[in-house]
């Protein structure tokens, strides 16, 4: 998985280039993104969301003792 956030900076989404990584936690990581047109140039942030595999989300869900709350 760590691959495939790294493979993120360079790549276009949507017309941004993403540009750097700003950060990480444990719902996703952040990246920086720009897009110049006739118009001028935009920032913005664009999150990858992380979604857990059914063994992790099982894992949290135990260490909560099977509480949905």
């Amino acid at each position: 998985m760590k691959g495939a956030k790294r493979a993120m900076v360079g790549n276009t989404v949507l017309g941004y280039h993403v540009d750097e990584k700003i950060g990480s936690g444990g719902f996703g990581t952040v990246y920086k993104v720009s897009k110049t047109n006739a118009a001028g140039t935009y920032v913005r942030a664009l999150k990858h969301i992380t979604l857990p595999t059914k063994k992790q989300y099982s894992s949290v869900l135990n260490s909560m003792g099977g509480d949905y709350s």
